[in-house]
């Protein structure tokens, strides 16, 4: 393990949900503290480590628990170095939504340069990240909300279309907004409700991420 100097600690679901709980439910290990995600400086290395880290290294790291404090301690395993150009501020809320959306658009999904991508619960923190990932990889963006603001939130972060939920057939829509075409990859993180629609937008060889 490697022990940090917290800079900064992110706000994750995990965390409200842990906070509401009156007992919550740990996993083995984990910290009674909340925070499961930081970014800080290494302020000590156990004898075992064997990553290429030295103390001082600035990084990001995903916890059992324990972000919210001024030190914390994490498995070598789960801690990043700070890429350049990036504020430790930043780097917080990398880990957890950022590698995540990444692992599932193009790991899981192998989405491509040039194709196209539904995007369920796209006002989300993972599905923020993945609005601006694929964005940037020049892949048109189709994202669904619940709310009209949400919406908004969507569009400002790139994404090409976005409709709220209470529209009857966003199969259609995004169908007819993407030249008729269907989509290569749906992240669906909703499941069920929606599985006829996913069915009729998704092209023939393409990539349901679940």
């Amino acid at each position: 393990e490697m022990l940090i100097k917290v800079e900064y600690a992110s706000l994750n679901r995990l965390d409200l949900l842990q906070a509401k709980s009156p007992n919550p439910s740990l996993p083995k290990g984990a910290s009674p503290i909340l925070g499961v995600e930081v970014s800080g400086i290494i302020a000590a290395i156990g004898n075992n480590c064997q990553y290429n880290f030295n103390i001082g290294d600035s990084v990001m790291a995903l916890l059992l628990g324990g972000g919210y404090a001024e030190y914390c301690l994490c498995d070598e395993r789960t801690v990043i170095k700070t890429l350049p150009g990036i504020s430790l501020l930043t780097s917080a809320a990398i880990s957890e939504a950022f590698i995540t959306a990444y692992q599932l658009l193009f790991i899981v999904g192998k989405l491509q340069p040039g194709e196209s991508v539904l995007i369920h619960a796209a006002a989300s923190s993972i599905g923020q990240a993945a609005i601006q990932l694929a964005n940037r990889k020049g892949i048109k963006v189709f994202a669904t909300t619940r709310t009209i603001q949400k919406t908004d939130v969507c569009i400002n972060l790139g994404a090409y279309k976005a409709y709220t939920l209470t529209e009857n057939n966003f199969a259609e829509n995004i169908i007819k907004d993407n030249d008729n075409k269907p989509v290569d990859v749906v992240l669906d993180p909703v499941g069920s409700d929606y599985l006829t629609q996913n069915l009729e937008v998704l092209s023939i060889d393409g990539r349901w991420v679940l």
